[in-house]
């Protein structure tokens, strides 16, 4: 998804444009011979960063062996721009209602690991999208950084319960 604005403009870029650019850059933003800011500037772009709302913010605990700081935005989707994935960073996509999503999680046709399980579920309490971004609007940003507890059972993680999602402890799942 493209947010940006020809420069001036208070419109999104119009769908047709924003599949024109693909071709034209995907393959050269893929492997660094050019930016982001080039290919805007040759473009007359700008990006709309106000569409972005701050959602949520995980760095991956201490213990794992792999770790990343992930800041979660929500933004509307500008009518009728196809949205891609990118095919190495995101190999698949797809549109979802957070019900059906967790729904199929339980079922075990798609795998949600816990940081993604936890931020669908709280995107779920809201019906619509400008709900949605309404309530990440008002709520302050707590960064969750999991802390490993070693039980009988295994291992617990315990968040801040101040990060809103309504739990402050789960299990971390088998091979991580």
């Amino acid at each position: 998804m493209l947010l940006a604005r020809l420069r001036g403009s208070a419109a999104f870029v119009e769908p047709a444009r924003v599949a024109a650019l693909g071709p034209r850059y995907r393959r050269a933003l893929d492997k660094g011979e050019i930016g982001i800011a080039a290919m805007l500037e040759a473009e007359d772009l700008i990006l709309a960063c106000e569409a972005l709302v701050p959602f949520a913010h995980w760095t991956t605990p201490t213990f794992m062996p792999k770790r990343f700081d992930t800041r979660f935005y929500l933004a509307a989707a500008p009518a009728e721009q196809v949205l891609l994935h990118d095919g190495g960073e995101a190999v698949d996509s797809v549109w979802i209602r957070p019900q059906d999503a967790l729904a199929q999680a339980d079922a075990g046709t798609r795998t949600l690991v816990p940081a993604t399980r936890l931020n669908v579920e709280k995107l779920g309490r809201c019906g619509l999208v400008a709900d949605a971004i309404a309530a990440a609007r008002a709520d302050t940003i707590t960064e969750v950084l999991p802390e490993r507890i070693d039980t009988a059972a295994g291992i617990t993680l315990r968040i801040p319960a101040a990060a809103g999602y309504g739990i402050t402890e789960f299990e971390l799942p088998a091979g991580g």
